[in-house]
Parts: structure tokens; C-alpha cells; sequence
């Protein structure tokens, strides 16, 4: 195995724990701030750490198993691969599943804006005439009243 390899295979590892570090950090901040944006970031983050897995582990096999029988430089490096990105797939399936579940106070303000507001989305989208509306007071007081309503009944549950 050559210098050259063994840094690879080490560095493909680092980024996967580093990519695994990022997706558990954003899966935590989205299972406690709960709003779409940060269920958003965890699924990007666990898309990138699900990639960077892919290339540790790509790394690691690449290395010759033979070689590996009689050094232990290259034992070392394909362990530290294959570790990383198994550490790399377990942040990436959380961070998957905790972004794939956006919280239900979000989904009810969803329902609410469209239903009772007619505004088609919470999300920014960057423009004034789509994130800006001009509304009734008749029209917020029904929102904030189907909001109060949707609280209640989710502590009732």
C-alpha cells in the first residue's frame, strides 16, 4: 500500500465521521426546534453523510485484502474505513428519519394557512408577492381560533 492510499482511506473516514457528527447534530436540533426548515436540514445532511459513507467504505474495500493479511497499516486503514462510514450510514438513517417526520405543529400551521387562509405554502419562497399576503382581521381571528382549536385537541390526545 502506498502513503498515498492510506491517506485516502483515512481521509474518506475522517469526512465520514465528520458528515456522521453533522447529520446527529441536525437530526438533534430538528427533534427539538421542530420547524420544516431544520427537518429539512437534517435530510441534507443525512444525504451527505450517507454519501460520504459510500466513499469511506469505497476507499477501504479498494485497499488489497491480501496485503492486509501481512500489514498491518493496511488493516488498520480498511477497519478505520469501514467503521467510519458504518458510524456514517447509523447518522444518516437518523438524521433520514427524524427529517422524513416533520413535527405536527407545523403540519397543522400548514392546514390551517391553506385552509382558512388560502395561502398555499408557510415555506419562503424569496418574493414579496408570494411571501407577503394582505388578510382580513375576520380571516386571522378564524386562523388563530383553528390554531387554539388544533393545540387543544393535540393535549387532549
Amino acid at each position: 500500500m502506498t502513503p498515498a492510499e492510506k491517506a485516502a482511506v483515512f481521509t474518506a473516514a475522517d469526512l465520514a465521521l465528520e458528515a456522521a457528527r453533522a447529520a446527529e447534530k441536525t437530526a438533534r436540533e430538528a427533534g427539538t426546534v421542530k420547524t420544516t426548515q431544520a427537518h429539512e436540514t437534517a435530510l441534507a445532511a443525512a444525504e451527505e453523510a450517507r454519501l460520504a459513507a459510500e466513499a469511506a467504505e469505497a476507499a477501504a474495500m479498494a485497499l488489497d485484502a491480501d496485503e492486509a493479511d501481512e500489514n498491518p497499516d493496511v488493516w488498520e486503514a480498511h477497519l478505520s474505513g469501514v467503521n467510519a462510514a458504518d458510524q456514517a450510514r447509523r447518522a444518516s438513517a437518523l438524521a433520514q428519519e427524524v427529517g422524513e417526520n416533520p413535527p405536527a405543529a407545523s403540519e397543522a400551521a400548514e392546514a390551517i394557512a391553506h385552509r382558512v387562509l388560502r395561502i398555499p405554502t408557510l415555506e419562503t419562497r424569496c418574493s414579496d408577492t408570494l411571501d407577503f399576503h394582505d388578510l382580513p382581521v375576520w380571516a386571522l381571528k378564524a386562523a388563530l381560533e383553528a390554531a387554539f382549536a388544533a393545540g387543544c385537541a393535540h393535549t387532549d390526545a
